[in-house]
């Protein structure tokens, strides 16, 4: 007990009918038996509707909890210096509050004035102007099946990830402050110019639509998608591209200088010679020993198994300019 209560940052599990325990440093069945939060408690994950009352009023008087998972009611409070908070998927609270028979906005204070990442999974209520805090870098929405209102995101908002969101994005709802948007299964077509221009990295997942020039900001850094049934067209990718990440092979039309290209699949694919890549990762299972190569590659990571490979040598096809290979896994 003392090597527990000399830790901090430590992780407080309740409920929980995971044998898993060792990765949590205090474990409760009985909310009754915790008189209350450790000091030394960062990390809270509810995994119980028991004593949900006690149990939240006890996190709510915290002065340690920066994250908490699972969380079940607004009613008690939140503690003042959290930063992470999930909901629990089946949290069914509006952020208003009814009194004398009419709807408020929830009051200043009750989302922690520190919050920076909030997850809401299937959320059954629309989400008002203003509710969310201004320190908000992070949002998660799961299955929200509301319009996104103007001016609902905070404007200093750094990351967004979408996930099946039935509603179209609408022109200028997104902050200027994004840096990284995250879309699965998107339903709709993305029209030019509802990605603001400071997008850094953008993820696009089971996306049914083509990509239409002027979709991607012109200062893109970072591109990953996956499940994309349509060629790339030419002009769709902005030359400030450093990264792409497809689980396809590129179409030939493409011609571009990449830092950093890795492919994740089951078996190695034939690189375009029309790509220039600095360095390449690869995950894959590799069937033969000689790999062929674009010309230009500086660097490769190989994290694959190779006892595949009959003669267990690597031949990079008379390609001269390779300065670092890095292989893991080999067997």
């Amino acid at each position: 007990m003392k090597s527990i209560q000399s830790k901090t940052n430590c992780k407080l599990d309740i409920g929980s009918k995971s044998s898993q325990y060792s990765i949590y440093d205090y474990h409760y069945d009985d909310i009754k038996k915790l008189n209350s939060i450790p000091s030394n408690v960062s990390n809270i994950y509810i995994s119980t509707d028991d004593g949900t009352e006690y149990l939240h009023t006890l996190i709510s008087a915290s002065q340690s909890v920066t994250m908490l998972v699972g969380c079940r009611t607004f009613k008690y409070g939140l503690p003042v210096p959290l930063r992470y908070l999930q909901l629990d998927y089946n949290f069914d609270e509006p952020l208003l509050y009814l009194e004398d028979d009419s709807n408020q906005e929830i009051p200043p204070g009750v989302l922690p004035d520190l919050l920076r990442t909030i997850t809401l999974y299937s959320y059954p209520y629309e989400i008002p102007q203003g509710v969310l805090p201004k320190s908000l870098h992070t949002i998660n929405l799961y299955s929200y099946q509301y319009d996104i209102l103007p001016g609902a995101l905070p404007n200093g908002l750094r990351k967004l990830s979408l996930y099946h969101y039935h509603n179209e994005i609408q022109l200028n709802l997104l902050p200027n402050s994004l840096r990284t948007i995250n879309l699965y299964s998107y339903q709709h077509e993305i029209r030019p110019c509802v990605l603001p221009n400071g997008v850094l990295e953008f993820n696009l997942h089971s996306h049914e639509y083509d990509i239409r020039p002027g979709v991607l900001p012109d200062g893109l850094q970072k591109i990953t998608i996956i499940k994309y049934k349509h060629e790339i067209q030419p002009g769709v990718l902005p030359s400030s591209l450093k990264i792409l990440f497809v689980d396809e092979i590129f179409p030939e039309t493409m011609r571009y200088h990449l830092e950093v290209l890795e492919f994740k699949k089951h078996i190695m694919p034939q690189i375009p010679s029309n790509i220039k890549i600095d360095k390449l990762k690869l995950t894959a299972e590799l069937g033969k020993s000689v790999i062929s190569l674009p010309s230009g590659v500086k660097s490769i990571n190989f994290f694959m198994d190779l006892s595949n490979s009959k003669d267990k040598i690597i031949d990079f096809g008379g390609v001269v300019e390779i300065t670092t290979a890095h292989i893991d896994h080999v067997h």
